[in-house]
């Protein structure tokens, strides 16, 4: 997560499903661990899509909130938190993961493992865990403590969430290499095999640029998930997003 994405295309839908994963009876309350990366020589194009009304028959109150931010050039991500486009019980990890003043190798790794036990222990009493990287899953090309390491959730990383009994939802940005069901297909794989679930519930959120929402719900809270996706593919939401079987 950057902080130039908030309120962007990508950010409405985002937040858009948080919100119905979250809502109903029972409530779930909802945990943030942002994974907030500050580029350097990035495309500075990246979160310029701040204007999308044909979505706003969708969430009319989401959409005003996002807007209102993006023209008060509050673009961080302590608006989200301020502006309580969230449900008001959510736990946010606002700490940037940074490798700016951690030389060397050692060091980094000490750095991540102290930014990480502070999340889980932020989220602990939260009921879905969404993390929320810059790119996505782990890719065999970047270490953890790697210069671009922060902007990867690693497999390791989310075990203890699981181990909770958590339910977890993950943000993947999608790549121009191989078609987006094939890519969708083997990060899903990778996330079974590593975390020992069955169930995976993948979305793929059609506006902006191509990406996915992988939720893995926890034994106690399948079915709500499920039946919660199901209610929002059956909205306006449903014209956005797709669900990959």
């Amino acid at each position: 997560m950057q902080n130039r994405y908030v309120g962007d295309i990508g950010d409405f839908g985002k937040y858009a499903l948080l919100r119905a994963l979250c809502d109903g009876s029972p409530s779930l309350k909802l945990g943030v661990v942002w994974y907030l990366y500050t580029p350097k020589n990035e495309n500075p194009k990246d979160g310029d899509k701040t204007e999308y009304p044909n979505l706003a028959e969708c969430d009319e109150k989401l959409y005003k909130k996002l807007q209102g931010i993006v023209d008060n050039t509050r673009r961080n991500i302590v608006s989200i938190r301020r502006e309580r486009v969230l449900p008001p019980t959510t736990a946010f990890y606002e700490r940037e993961l940074n490798f700016a003043s951690c030389p060397g190798r050692e060091v980094r790794e000490a750095h991540r493992k102290r930014w990480l036990e502070a999340a889980k222990k932020k989220t602990e009493g939260c009921n879905i865990i969404f993390l929320d990287p810059d790119n996505g899953l782990e890719v065999k090309s970047v270490r953890s403590y790697y210069k671009k390491g922060p902007k990867y959730v690693f497999l390791e990383e989310i075990k203890p969430y699981v181990e909770r009994e958590q339910s977890v939802v993950i943000y993947q940005h999608l790549s121009r290499r191989g078609t987006a069901e094939d890519q969708v297909q083997r990060k899903a794989n990778q996330l079974r095999e590593a975390l020992a679930v069955r169930t995976i519930l993948a979305l793929r959120y059609r506006r902006g640029t191509a990406r996915v929402f992988f939720i893995i719900p926890s034994n106690r809270n399948t079915e709500i998930l499920c039946n919660r996706k199901d209610k929002f593919l059956r909205s306006c939401w449903g014209k956005h997003f797709t669900y990959c079987k």
